[in-house]
């Protein structure tokens, strides 16, 4: 049974609350946090409760409890949650997401699904050592967050 922090009456399409723009919703890897004009992943989420569960079912084949996960770009936690059932409280999951806005959104649905086999970190990871440029998204941004990519400062005329 899954735990949850917040123990709200159910809208209809299991929306537990909705303020300014946000719902927080019940999917099948636990309930997220969603913005109304959000993201390819959230929009998953919001329509179908799932997102992907074709590659989740991959993963239930691949990772084991007591292993350790790396979620490279973990977005909003739509995989995190997942793996985080599958390595169970012996395993841990190590979730980098470098956007901002994304990264606290993933860490709000750590919190209201009482995850703690989950450490976060905001930042990006790369096979080379360096610095690089993001465009930092944050609410108001109209795109998926998803869909923003890096630029090496030399790809940037002067």
């Amino acid at each position: 049974m899954k735990k949850k922090l917040l123990d709200l009456p159910k809208k209809s399409n299991n929306t537990l609350f909705e303020k300014n723009g946000y719902h927080i919703k019940d999917c099948k890897e636990g309930s997220f946090i969603l913005r109304s004009k959000g993201s390819f992943v959230g929009h998953a989420l919001d329509q179908y409760g799932e997102y992907s569960p074709g590659e989740v079912q991959v993963f239930e084949q691949l990772i084991k409890p007591g292993d350790v996960v790396i979620d490279a770009g973990a977005n909003i936690g739509a995989f995190t949650l997942a793996f985080s059932r599958i390595v169970g409280d012996t395993g841990t999951v190590y979730a980098f997401e470098a956007q901002n806005y994304s990264f606290c959104m993933l860490c709000t649905n750590l919190l209201i699904n009482k995850i703690c086999n989950v450490k976060q970190y905001l930042c990006g990871l790369s096979d080379k050592k360096g610095s690089f440029l993001a465009f930092i998204a944050d609410e108001n941004y109209k795109r998926s967050v998803g869909d923003l990519f890096l630029l090496r400062p030399s790809d940037i005329e002067q």
